[in-house]
């Protein structure tokens, strides 16, 4: 079910006709052989209903279900068809509504289950719920029983087994089926076999049975571990025979769909093949279908077969797509391609913008052009090369006006015969905020795109509309929510990670063709937010899923033997650098250019912003792998989880492993101390340093360390907070799927910096701070986890406020709302040297502060970034001649900076945290005028020095 979605133009009136039409053509087989039978191309038509945002339609076919569509095309036979695509179907041998048996009232049970992978999952339509068997408290081995009640005798003569689709762990191998009439007389099995290791739908013929019970029982998995899965089953009136794998045509035909109103209750479709050259029907189709289900998106369908018959997949070639009719609306807003959108910084007067484009063909011009409006029309300021993979072009202008908002396109020519088309894509570069005293971030993490989580559940085998438990797009493209991210006003926008998954968002991953598969994902977040980006300066900084991992331990950018926990990336660097390209080559010029190893960029930079300075840095790119490196045993089949109590984690803090990379840990201690041009600073990374998470997954099962947060090594996380601190930064950040807000201490709680950990956008997996509670999980009260704690590295933390999941929101649907998803806002005050931070949910208003999760607002003094308890002061300063002064205190006998930052008054008594003597630096970066003050003692209460200017 490969879709290409006309974005402009949807049939919008169910009283009018409409007619598409396009040629399809055989574009060869990959590797040879006969036509698969059961491959297809055609149409989608009705796609959403009319009801979906354009975009969220676009992707709501991926399963079936509520929306997803009429499909009319022709088979391989040269047969055409008109089907229901909210309905289970396989094409040429597989089945459709008429087929299987009604499941309404059908019930499953299993010996084996977990709390998120319950039996039952296998009756729900929903192809990403499972049966999964036991392995968080325990692993029974196959085999495996899986009981399913039909509610009363049923006749059928075959079984649909949809595996899991996600990943194959637990897909049944081995199985014997059995059937009872009573349930307790089973006899001999009524078919036995072996599925192949596939996520595709099995067709399994059966003798023509009546019974009331079936069991299928899992002998063996693919893989050898003691679990089973299954996604779905049906039971099948009969079993049709695929046909012969021949083609049933050649060359190229022509599609020809129409439709119109019959009468108010009916709508006529009608498809028609037709060989192009001599007008001759091949074949055609009709059917009648209530009028709302014509409205919404088309789109062209790509379906390649052969897996039923174990043939060899198709392709199809399309052109000369018309879409026409009194019922068609057209609409340019929603239009994609070729330059999808753009993301720009713009630091110390250098602009640099990367415009994304769609693929462009070999033939294809790859140069893209950036154009500014000086008032007197447009004129051409740079010129960039599309490189693809990837198909970014990368703009920099230096000498750029920063003191004014300056409207931007960036053009790209695309020839067609003898013309030449000029598509734009447009925005504004905004001035540069110096002069406002507060400054917006907005911050992002997880941002899946799978629009059919909840749309697609059924009960009782009908989408169950008014319990408030289905949603329109419910995730892309996060229109709701980027409409109120926008009411903030926000001057920077900052996307820490996991800008897609790679898992089911909303396709799984098809690692053969690594680039395009990362591209689509890529292009759909892109898609949910331009609209922002165009206008607004992004940092946007590649986490694991974004790299296809499911965690990221750099190890400085080996090659990883093996699989993540080893170390390293396991994809290929190309692919690595071509997510790169997409994401990071916007930012201000790396602190140093040196690729780490394999040739993967290293972006660690600065951004200047409205005088607020933000250190942008991975913190996963040098991290150690935990597997391999002499660890003690986990003892929970996972090297980066621990979970027994008896287990001391500061054994875990070996010598000589790494959380940031010698490097970063230099460039944060020259960041610390360089305040020209900035009053106040942040730190934007992948996540906090602290293990801020007692309770994982959908049935929050209690974990006491997770090796992947940056709570270790804390020798290294100690280290980081140690640099952050010199700077006086608050550190913004994502990742942990639970928003947090957490003072750090490294010798003593609240010796360091304050970190802001934002919600998910999308909060599939849930995890909760409870730390006085293990199993089962319940939502803790403020006083059992706020306050000054450990957390399961034995790290110092002063917990504030935490999104922990399980109360009721009272929005619908349920499933997203009350896993606590939303962003953050964090406001920079750089006249009161303060930070507020704010913490959204998705459905709140962001004029009413009352609706934010419990513990936010909450501002935060800038001085509270290093409040390690001082030894004494030196002689307060009083300082003249200098607005905002920065001060820089050295320790005399190291040479070490202890901290630097620019001063909100004149006068300053400088605390330390040892005896000794201390040089003490005044100036002003930004005018070039300094002063020194050398070997100053703690001073006496009542001591000063004067300084002047």
């Amino acid at each position: 079910m490969r879709t290409l979605h006309d974005m402009t133009r949807r049939v919008a009136d169910s009283g009018g006709s409409f007619s598409t039409s396009v040629t399809v053509s055989l574009d060869g087989l990959d590797g040879g052989g006969a036509y698969p039978d059961d491959s297809a191309a055609g149409l989608l038509v009705g796609v959403g209903r009319g009801e979906m945002d354009v975009r969220s339609a676009s992707i709501v076919h991926q399963w079936g279900g509520y929306g997803a569509g009429l499909f009319v095309g022709v088979d391989g036979l040269g047969q055409c068809f008109i089907v229901d695509n909210e309905l289970p179907w396989t094409v040429g041998g597989g089945f459709d509504a008429g087929q299987a048996l009604p499941r309404r009232g059908w019930t499953a049970s299993a010996a084996s289950q977990e709390r998120d992978g319950r039996a039952g999952n296998v009756l729900d339509g929903d192809p990403s719920t499972i049966w999964h068997t036991e392995f968080r408290e325990r692993r029974p081995g196959h085999p495996h029983e899986l009981l399913v009640n039909l509610a009363g005798e049923q006749t059928f003569a075959a079984l649909a087994y949809l595996p899991r689709q996600n990943n194959d762990s637990g897909r049944v191998g081995a199985f014997d089926l059995y059937a009872s009439l009573d349930g307790n007389t089973w006899g001999e099995p009524i078919a036995s076999g072996e599925f192949p290791n596939s996520a595709d739908l099995q067709i399994i013929r059966l003798p023509e049975t009546r019974a009331r019970f079936v069991k299928l029982v899992a002998k063996s998995a693919q893989r050898p571990q003691p679990a089973a899965t299954v996604a779905e089953l049906w039971l099948l009136r009969e079993f049709i025979e695929p046909g012969d794998e021949k083609a049933g045509w050649s060359g190229e035909v022509r599609l020809e769909v129409s439709g119109e109103a019959l009468d108010d209750a009916n709508y006529g479709l009608t498809v028609k093949a037709v060989d192009p050259e001599t007008g001759r029907v091949i074949s055609s189709a009709a059917k009648t279908v209530s009028p709302e289900r014509v409205l919404g998106n088309v789109a062209l369908v790509s379906h390649p077969g052969g897996r039923m018959a174990g043939a060899t997949p198709a392709r199809f070639g399309f052109e000369r797509w018309t879409v026409e009719g009194d019922a068609v609306e057209r609409s340019a807003e929603h239009a994609v391609g070729p330059v999808l959108g753009t993301q720009y910084t713009l630091t110390r007067g250098t602009l640099k913008m990367t415009a994304q484009l769609m693929p462009l063909g070999e033939a294809d011009p790859a140069t893209a052009v950036l154009q500014i409006d000086t008032g007197g029309g447009w004129i051409e300021v740079a010129s960039a090369q599309v490189i693809a993979p990837g198909y970014t072009a990368t703009f920099r202008v230096d000498d750029w006006d920063s003191a004014l908002d300056t409207p931007y396109r960036v053009v790209y020519r695309l020839p067609d015969g003898e013309l030449m088309h000029t598509y734009a894509w447009h925005g504004t570069v905004r001035r540069d905020p110096v002069d406002r005293d507060e400054i917006v971030v907005a911050g992002f993490t997880g941002n899946h795109m799978n629009s059919l989580q909840v749309i697609n559940r059924k009960w009782n085998g009908e989408p169950d509309h008014e319990a408030g438990n289905w949603v329109l797009g419910m995730y892309y493209p996060h229109a709701g929510m980027t409409e109120k991210v926008a009411a903030h006003r926000p001057d920077l926008l900052f996307f820490s990670g996991d800008q897609v998954y790679e898992g089911g968002s909303p396709t799984f991953p098809d690692l053969e063709n690594i680039e395009l598969d990362y591209l689509y994902k890529w292009y759909l977040f892109m898609i949910s937010y331009r609209g922002l980006m165009k206008d607004i300066p992004t940092v946007t900084i590649p986490d694991d899923h974004d790299v296809y991992q499911g965690n990221i331990w750099g190890q400085g950018g080996r090659k990883s033997p093996g699989r993540d926990h080893d170390g390293g990336y396991v994809r290929p660097a190309s692919f690595v650098q071509m997510v790169h390209r997409t994401q990071v080559a916007h930012l201000p010029d790396p602190v140093d250019a040196t690729p780490i190893e394999q040739g993967i960029s290293y972006y660690t930079c600065d951004v200047q912003w409205g005088r607020v300075g933000f250190a942008v840095f991975a913190d996963r790119m040098f991290k150690n792998g935990c597997n391999g490196q002499g660890l003690p045993a986990s003892g929970t089949g996972r090297p980066d989880h621990y979970n027994n109590p008896a287990f001391d984690t500061a054994d875990l803090d070996l010598p000589g492993m790494k959380l940031l990379g010698d490097r970063q840990l230099a460039f944060l201690k020259d960041w610390s101390g360089d305040w020209s041009g900035v009053d106040m600073k942040m730190a934007l990374s992948q996540t906090i340093f602290a293990n801020m998470a007692t309770h994982h997954g959908g049935n929050l099962g209690h974990l006491i360390a997770d090796l992947d947060s940056n709570g270790w090594p804390q020798t290294g996380r100690n280290k980081a907070l140690a640099e952050l601190r010199r700077g006086f930064a608050l550190h913004l950040a994502g990742d942990q799927h639970l928003a947090t807000l957490v003072h750090h201490g490294i010798d003593e709680h609240r010796d360091s910096v304050w970190s802001f950990c934002v919600p998910s956008v999308a909060n599939f997996y849930p995890r909760a701070w409870a730390p006085e509670i293990t199993n089962p999980y319940e939502v803790p009260e403020d006083e059992a986890f706020t306050g000054d704690r450990l957390d399961g590295f034995k790290n110092r933390v002063t917990v504030y406020a935490a999104t922990n999941p399980g109360r009721e929101t009272g929005y619908k649907p349920a499933m997203l709302h009350d896993r606590m998803p939303g962003y953050g806002i964090v406001r920079v005050n750089t006249k009161d040297h303060t930070y507020t931070a704010e913490c959204w949910p998705r459905y709140a208003d962001p004029t009413d502060d009352a609706q934010q999760y419990p513990g936010w607002p909450r501002t935060i003094d800038q001085l509270s970034n290093y409040s390690k308890r001082p030894a004494g002061y030196l002689p307060m300063l009083q300082i003249s001649g200098l607005e905002r002064p920065v001060v820089h205190v050295i320790n005399q006998q190291t040479g070490e900076l202890v901290y630097a930052l620019r001063l909100p008054a004149t006068t300053f008594s400088p605390m330390v945290f040892e005896q000794g003597r201390y040089n003490v630096i005044i100036s002003d970066p930004d005018l070039g005028v300094r002063r020194s003050l050398i070997d100053i003692e703690i001073a006496e209460e009542g001591e000063t020095i004067e300084v002047a200017f």
